[in-house]
């Protein structure tokens, strides 16, 4: 009986030890999740640290896009008064040159009659 005894004291006291070795890598098992959880959330951190980064740079780029894209339409606008400006001046120019141009033209008819009639009138006190 004592022998059956100090038996199962081994047995109990194995068991024991093997319990405590089980504790032992369990409890070591949740310090290595703890610190992987631990890294986890800082990588996550991280990351939304980047993400709020990124979308005040998208931001940031959408409004200097917003910002060019009207300029670009004010200047578009610009340039088209400018040119329509440009186009009425023409018109007028060209109108104003038709104008001189015709007024030439009867001026020269003016002078070129005056000399046939100066001409004719040459011709008639000359043959006289």
């Amino acid at each position: 009986a004592h022998l059956e005894s100090s038996e199962n004291a081994k047995q109990k006291e194995v068991l024991i030890k093997s319990l405590q070795s089980e504790k032992d890598d369990l409890d070591a098992n949740i310090i290595g999740f703890g610190i992987q959880l631990a890294n986890a959330d800082k990588t996550i951190s991280e990351y939304k640290k980047t993400e709020t980064a990124l979308k005040e740079e998208n931001k940031n780029k959408d409004d200097k896009i917003t910002y060019l894209s009207l300029d670009m339409n004010d200047s578009i606008e610009a340039f088209k008064t400018e040119k329509k400006i440009i186009l009425d001046n023409l018109a007028k120019s060209e109108q104003e040159k038709s104008s001189v141009q015709h007024n030439c033209e009867l001026a020269l008819s003016n002078i070129s009659s005056a000399k046939e009639a100066e001409t004719k009138e040459l011709n008639s006190i000359l043959l006289k």
